[in-house]
């Protein structure tokens, strides 16, 4: 054939929700970590599911994100089905808020107020990240679907919108600063939103006898502020600037997978079995040991 064109067409089930918004971050390798809980720790999620590709980074992730405080379980597909079944009924019944998932739990589950779900890694292809984001935006609610991706994976993002037909948002993890204004009006819209108990008036009169009500409001206000400290760099993942410059690389070859075609040698340079390179040994013997 000369200059074949490719059609591909969408099914139903192969559409994403008009009610979640779908955004991206590109950030280095090294900083998924630190990305994901900044993220989180901005967007203050109600009930979360982050998607890794395999069960190891499952529970290695779940083990990082409870040393930091958060109430998270593992769901694989290497789990005995009791086990599974007891921690999904658990998610359900909101015993705990953060589900750290591979794309077993992507289909067939029903759970309507998952408010985020986070793409750790970026999934193998485009049926895997419609299962994915599925788990939210549920019932008539919206939901936030957010996708960790590294420059080398840049181009990836670009084939799931073209197959899905989907807009998926250009975003930057937030600076610190950031985080602590929108964690200011955060609290700002709970105080404005409070159901006040009898015993907050009996002290807040008995409070007056000691300061200015402004001094009051300060110390308390610092006095819950105080648990909330941001942690972590100052800025993480690529800049806007930087993400538009991946924009106008050209692209090698793709794969079967729809990334970049990897090098030979087990992948970047430096890393992976085989080196990326052959050996030059003197003699013309084989190698000793």
């Amino acid at each position: 054939m000369n200059s074949p064109v490719h059609l591909q067409t969408i099914d139903d089930d192969e559409a994403t929700n008009q009610d979640i918004s779908q955004r991206y971050c590109v950030i280095e390798e090294r900083e998924r970590e630190d990305a994901l809980v900044r993220l989180m720790e901005e967007q203050s999620p109600e009930k979360t599911m982050v998607f890794c590709r395999t069960r190891m980074e499952v529970d290695e992730l779940t083990s990082v994100l409870c040393a930091r405080g958060y109430t998270a379980k593992s769901l694989h597909g290497d789990m005995e089905q009791p086990m599974r079944n007891k921690v999904m009924s658990g998610f359900k019944r909101g015993d705990f808020d953060l589900l750290v998932a591979t794309d077993v739990a992507s289909r067939g589950l029903d759970v309507e107020d998952v408010s985020h779900v986070f793409n750790y890694h970026i999934p193998f292809n485009s049926k895997s990240y419609i299962h994915r984001i599925g788990r939210t935006g549920r019932a008539g609610k919206k939901g936030i679907a957010i996708t960790l991706a590294t420059p080398r994976e840049y181009s990836q993002i670009g084939r799931i919108q073209q197959h899905t037909g989907s807009t998926m948002e250009a975003t930057q993890v937030p600076r610190l600063s950031a985080l602590r204004k929108s964690r200011l009006a955060r609290l700002q819209e709970q105080l404005a939103n409070v159901k006040m108990v009898p015993e907050s008036l009996e002290l807040a009169k008995a409070l007056e006898e000691e300061m200015a009500p402004e001094e009051l409001c300060m110390r308390l206000v610092s006095l819950i502020l105080a648990d909330q400290q941001e942690s972590g760099p100052d800025r993480i993942g690529l800049s806007a600037e930087a993400v538009d410059r991946l924009g106008s690389r050209p692209l090698r070859r793709d794969n079967k997978y729809g990334g970049r075609k990897p090098r030979y040698g087990g992948g970047p340079r430096g890393g992976g079995s085989g080196g990326g390179y052959r050996r030059k040994y003197k003699g013309g013997g084989k190698p000793r040991g």
